[in-house]
């Protein structure tokens, strides 16, 4: 494969063309000081076999910051651990540069202390999820101030040579500094850093200038840069044309594109986006410049990478939440072990949603994210043998996790195939990335040699008989039928039997639940044709979404036709409708067909009479029905505790 072919960027050689980006952590120490955690977080990563490793975003000052945890590289000090980072990380064989970053009007005083700062006094509309809202209006820069803050990344660029760093990356775009002086929406100076795009993109070059000058020939250098029209901020295709150029003027030596999808939110696309969707943005690139292209927006699988390389739409493949996910993914495809690699879903639940809340990210489907050395897993001297019931997320991983540990592994699942709530979620639009999870367990399930029997519902009397040495049990939870008169009429289905074609549904149906199950089988109903209402009592719907997934959720149910009315309780139903109360008045909704969408509770299969006749731990949505992450983790932590 092209893909693990040498690359040679600046007379640095690569050993093969996968690159991670860089992805934000909330890691580091309020400081910026790099931590263990941060450490085993990166030489894992590397230690899986990617070529070239972007540190996360690493802030010039502590003013520019918009984590509070976020790494800095603004004192000598934090040189020390950088440098012991990239000394661990060649030792693997793998190269590693780190991102410049400054957050412009994008930081707050809640976090830094100082004022946000900004080419023009004007503030950003978009809403954050934290506490820490970015000011309003910031302070318009002074040229004195703007000279001053270029030194600013002027140090960096000699600390990261210090530190021995293969490459510096300035990230131009994602709403941080350099990108608001380079859209015209956000930069409105009449001096020589506004106005036309040379003026707008001064800074930047500034910078690189540099940057150059700092690190000579010893570092490549990387810009992070938005590829697509912005027509809002005057940013049109002969403007991204010229930065190009005067970005290889001033010494950049590789584009890193990413793409301003809205004024909201750039290039963190959820599932519901197809994989690699936004090439086709980087296409014009390579006629408007000679520099090699690192491409990989939602790219999550080697087959993709290696079509894009082969078609000469990159030369670099790049990948934050896949190497999350799976850090071995370089190593599994470099020995043609495509099924092992466990695949981003791009669910974005334990990355993306807990950066922008200032977390510590995890992941879905990987318990270890900064946890490496903590979760490592380790044979056991005595194994047992273990019986889990219940093949859903929490049993399958449980399941795995046990026996790689070194147990004998028996899961019953009553049900004629493994999945459990993944066989539901994976039906409603644009879930098809939940395919990965099932074939990825089913063929890890068996290639460990765990013994899996379908289609048995047990009972005390079989485990007892069975003498297991710990159960798992993991049987998964039932929808709540709601204390609703008429809730039992023939016209009322369960969203579970709707999106599994179980039951008559009508041409006008009212869906019961704004929440994720409701939302989506709104769509899945829109999708066949249906006229779909949503009734949702709190005054806003998808509050169990993902921030993002959630935004254009509600996105394409507006395209295609469902309503959606809030704070209004649902009073009755009968054969011509859903009687519902708002605050101001009742009255009837008609429909043929009325879906209960409000959520899951517990079963408690057998847990109350086996306890205290043999080991056992209950886990996933037989103790709180919850997200998909939560049930892995339960049943990753779980097996190791045994």
């Amino acid at each position: 494969m092209i893909l693990f072919q040498p690359f040679s960027l600046k007379g640095i050689e690569l050993k093969n063309r996968l690159v991670m980006f860089a992805a934000g952590t909330s890691f580091a120490t309020p400081n910026g000081y790099l931590t263990e955690r941060l450490m085993n977080y990166y030489l894992r990563r590397a230690e899986g076999g990617v070529g070239l490793i972007i540190v996360e975003g690493t802030y010039v000052e502590p003013a520019g910051k918009i984590n509070p945890y976020g790494l800095g590289l603004y004192e000598d000090n934090q040189i020390i651990k950088l440098k012991e980072l990239t000394k661990r990380v060649h030792e693997y064989g793998a190269k590693i540069a780190i991102q410049a970053v400054h957050g412009g009007r994008e930081t707050s005083p809640k976090i830094t202390g100082f004022p946000s700062i900004a080419p023009s006094e004007i503030g950003d509309s978009r809403r954050r999820l934290s506490d820490f809202l970015p000011s309003e209006k910031p302070k318009a820069l002074t040229i004195e101030e703007i000279e001053n803050l270029v030194g600013k990344f002027e140090e960096f660029a000699r600390r990261a040579k210090e530190a021995e760093f293969d490459g510096i990356e300035l990230l131009c775009g994602h709403r941080t500094l350099p990108e608001q002086f380079l859209f015209s929406d956000s930069n409105h100076r009449q001096d020589k850093y506004g106005g036309n795009i040379e003026n707008r993109t001064r800074f930047i070059c500034e910078i690189v200038k540099k940057f150059r000058r700092i690190v000579e020939n010893d570092l490549f250098i990387s810009i992070r840069l938005p590829v697509n029209e912005y027509p809002q901020g005057g940013y049109t295709k002969n403007e991204i044309k010229a930065v190009l150029k005067m970005l290889e003027a001033a010494g950049a030596d590789l584009i890193n594109p990413t793409v301003v999808i809205s004024t909201k939110w750039v290039n963190l696309l959820p599932m519901a986006f197809p994989r690699g969707a936004l090439s086709i943005f980087i296409q014009q690139i390579k006629q408007y410049s000679k520099l090699p292209i690192l491409f990989g927006i939602r790219v999550n699988d080697p087959h993709l990478a290696e079509k894009l390389l082969r078609d000469k739409k990159a030369d670099l493949i790049g990948m934050a939440r896949p190497l999350i996910c799976d850090p071995d993914l370089p190593r599994k495809a470099t020995e043609g072990r495509f099924e092992d690699i466990r695949m981003c879903i791009a669910c974005n639940r334990g990355c993306v949603e807990r950066v922008y809340l200032h977390e510590p990210i995890t992941c879905t489907l990987n318990v270890e994210v900064g946890r490496e050395d903590e979760l490592k897993i380790r044979s056991v001297q005595s194994p047992k043998k273990i019986i889990v019931i219940g093949g859903g997320p929490a049993g399958m991983e449980a399941a795995r996790v046990a026996s790689l540990r070194g147990h004998s592994v028996y899961l019953y699942e009553k049900a004629d195939r493994l999945g459990g709530k993944l066989n539901l979620a994976r039906v409603p639009p644009h879930k098809e990335e939940i395919e990965n999870i099932l074939k990825y367990y089913q063929i890890q399930l068996e290639k460990l040699g765990v013994k899996v029997y379908l289609g048995i519902e047990v009972d005390e009397k079989m485990i007892q008989e069975m003498k297991p040495d710990f159960v798992i049990m993991s049987a998964g939870g039932e929808a709540i039928l709601p204390e609703i008169p008429g809730v039992r009429g023939k016209n009322v289905l369960f969203a579970n039997d709707v999106l599994l074609e179980k039951g008559q549904v009508g041409n006008r149906v009212v869906i019961i639940g704004g929440g994720l199950v409701g939302l989506e089988t709104a769509e899945f109903l829109a999708d066949r044709g249906k006229e779909v209402i949503v009734v949702e009592m709190l005054g806003k719907i998808g509050q169990d979404l993902e921030h993002i997934s959630r935004m254009y959720l509600k996105q394409r149910i507006n395209q295609k036709g469902v309503k959606i009315i809030t704070r209004t309780t649902v009073k009755g139903i009968d054969l011509n409708g859903v009687i519902v109360q708002d605050d101001a008045k009742s009255y009837l909704i008609p429909s043929d067909t009325v879906v209960i969408a409000t959520g899951s509770k517990p079963k408690d299969i057998l847990v109350s009479s086996l306890k205290g006749k043999i080991p056992l731990k209950a886990i996933g949505d037989c103790v709180k029905c919850r997200t998909i992450l939560e049930a892995v983790h339960e049943g990753s932590l779980a097996a190791r505790q045994i």
